[in-house]
C-alpha cells in the first residue's frame, strides 16, 4: 500500500512539473530601414550577384551571443535571430541594391546565370560586448568585388561598434541594425565606384 502511494504522489509530481509552460523565444531580424537615393544618374548595364556571406561556425547559426570579459562568449537563451544572419544580411543587400535601380539585375546566390560582377564577403565578427556596466555591439564584415572571370577586383572591410541603450538582447539587434544601415550607404557607393571604373 505504501508502494502504490510513493508511486501515485510521484506519478503526480511528474505530470505538474511536465506541464509547465517555457518562455517563448524572442526573434529577431535584420532590416534596412533608411532610405536613401543612388548618386548614379545612368543606371549600369551590369548584372551583378549577390552571394550569402560565408562565417566561421560560431556565426553560422540563429544564436545571439556575448561576451561580458575577454576569451569568453555566451549565447542568449531566450533571444535568436530569426534566420541566419548571413542569409538575412544577403537578401537585405540584394533588395535594396535592386531597388536602387542602379545595375540591370541583381541577383542572389538561389539563381543561377552569368554576371558581370559578384559580391562577396566574410561575416568577421557580430557580437554584443558587456564591460563596466554598459554594452556595444560589434559587427565586422569584409566585402569582395569579383568580375566575370572570377577575379578579385576589389575589397573592403567594414567595421562598426555602436553603443547599447541597455544590456540586453534587444538593444544589440537595435545596434546591429543601425550597424547594417551604415554599412549599406558606404557599401553601394563603394560598390556604384568600383563596377563604374572597372
Amino acid at each position: 500500500m505504501k508502494q502504490i502511494f510513493i508511486l501515485f504522489l510521484f506519478s503526480i509530481l511528474f505530470i505538474g512539473c511536465s506541464t509547465k509552460t517555457l518562455p517563448s523565444t524572442n526573434k529577431y531580424t535584420l532590416e534596412i530601414t533608411d532610405s536613401f537615393i543612388s548618386k548614379v544618374k545612368q543606371k549600369q548595364p551590369y548584372n551583378i550577384k549577390i552571394l550569402e556571406p560565408t562565417t566561421s561556425k560560431l556565426y553560422n547559426n540563429t544564436n545571439i551571443y556575448y561576451s561580458q570579459k575577454e576569451f569568453t562568449i555566451y549565447p542568449y537563451i531566450l533571444n535568436k535571430w530569426g534566420e541566419y544572419p548571413t542569409k538575412m544580411i544577403e537578401n537585405q543587400i540584394q533588395q535594396k541594391l535592386d531597388s536602387l535601380n542602379i545595375y540591370k539585375s541583381v541577383s542572389t546566390s538561389m539563381i543561377n546565370g552569368k554576371y558581370d560582377f559578384i559580391l562577396q564577403s566574410e561575416l568577421l565578427k557580430m557580437i554584443q560586448v558587456i564591460k563596466d556596466n554598459k554594452a556595444y555591439s560589434v559587427f565586422k564584415i569584409k566585402f569582395y568585388i569579383l568580375n566575370k572571370y572570377n577575379e578579385n577586383i576589389a575589397s573592403k572591410t567594414f567595421s562598426y561598434k555602436i553603443p547599447n541603450n541597455s544590456i540586453d538582447a534587444y538593444s544589440s539587434v537595435k545596434s546591429y541594425n543601425k550597424a547594417l544601415n551604415l554599412m549599406i550607404h558606404e557599401l553601394f557607393s563603394w560598390l556604384e565606384t568600383t563596377t563604374k571604373e572597372a
